[in-house]
């Protein structure tokens, strides 16, 4: 365990760092959060990295408040994790970019990735993955050296099947034509005094916290919210049975959390992923956080599929023992 005898109390801040296009390698630009002063893409360090990937929309300036309560639990054990929230290629407003799905995020993950383990030689990497970011940590991870790789863990994980949750039934929206006649709609929106767009996102997407409002007001742009339905188009026909050629490299260590009432995340899929998991190690999942992975664990604070919204403090209180 990598321990400190001061405190550790920077805020994670957002930055923008070159990384290589998924689909033609040329370089763009892609939104990352990461710890003041502790820069996991810069500064060499021997503690362990805690990589944030996001679900949909892909914007890692919604998991800093996440960061920073998991790093806030961390030290009140003496544990130092330096941690980074990714953003996703193409997922950045006023930036022309390309279109990616979700295996181009695989690709851009992975090579962030690599560029995180090859500057932190002796750091190895924790995934935590939100929704699709759950998928993305779980291939991700396969394909790194499994020596620098100490635990993936899923969060309301849209690992299998994800068409089959209620929620799916927005995905004609999804489709070319509404796809772009939606982003169209949302171009509109970024036209609103910023004041107004505040209260709709107050209003719709139940939070009331001034940064992750801020970043609804940001949400109109053409080509972002295009990229946002595309790649969610593409999980839709992506994510289907799971594949246990990549979970059979990971599964011991694996932690899946997921919700009690969650739209994307079917409730049938909880003991689907526990004979998954019994499959590739020859043992049930531990159902408890401070218990040894693999884990399958349900959420006991109420908390909501985007839970970054609401419930960033109790998640994060929930699923520090898996890093300590």
């Amino acid at each position: 365990k990598a321990t400190v005898s001061v405190l550790y109390c920077h805020m994670p801040v957002l930055t923008q760092k070159q990384c290589p296009c998924p689909t033609t390698g040329a370089p763009i630009l892609v939104n990352v959060g990461v710890v003041e002063d502790d820069d996991v893409f810069e500064v060499e360090g021997t503690e362990d990295i805690i990589v944030v990937v996001p679900g949909n929309p892909g914007l890692a300036a919604f998991y800093l408040k996440f960061a920073r309560c998991l790093v806030k639990e961390l030290e009140e054990w003496g544990v130092r994790r330096r941690v980074v929230c990714v953003g996703f290629a193409g997922h950045a407003a006023g930036v022309k970019h390309g279109t990616y799905g979700v295996n181009d995020q695989v690709k851009f993950i992975k090579a962030l990735s690599d560029k995180i383990a090859e500057r932190n030689p002796n750091a190895k990497l924790h995934f935590v993955g939100h929704s699709v970011g759950a998928h993305i940590s779980v291939h991700v991870s396969s394909q790194l050296p499994q020596d620098r790789v100490s635990t993936v863990t899923g969060l309301f994980p849209t690992v299998e099947h994800i068409a089959k949750g209620s929620n799916a039934i927005n995905r004609p929206v999804f489709f070319p034509g509404l796809r772009h006649t939606a982003a169209a709609v949302a171009s509109i929106f970024g036209f609103l005094p910023v004041s107004f767009k505040k209260i709709i996102g107050k209003t719709f997407a139940n939070t009331s916290d001034p940064n992750h409002l801020e970043l609804v007001a940001s949400l109109g742009d053409y080509r972002l919210v295009n990229n946002i339905l595309y790649m969610a188009h593409t999980e839709m026909y992506e994510i289907q049975d799971i594949c246990h050629d990549t979970l059979g490299k990971i599964a011991p260590k694996c932690s899946f959390y997921y919700g009690t009432s969650d739209g994307w995340v079917p409730q049938h899929l909880i003991p689907e992923m526990r004979k998954h998991l019994e499959r590739h190690t020859g043992a049930p999942p531990s159902a408890c956080p401070k218990e040894s992975s693999p884990r399958v664990i349900v959420d006991a604070t109420g908390a909501p599929h985007a839970f970054v919204l609401t419930h960033s403090e109790q998640v994060a209180k929930e699923i520090a023992p898996i890093f300590k």
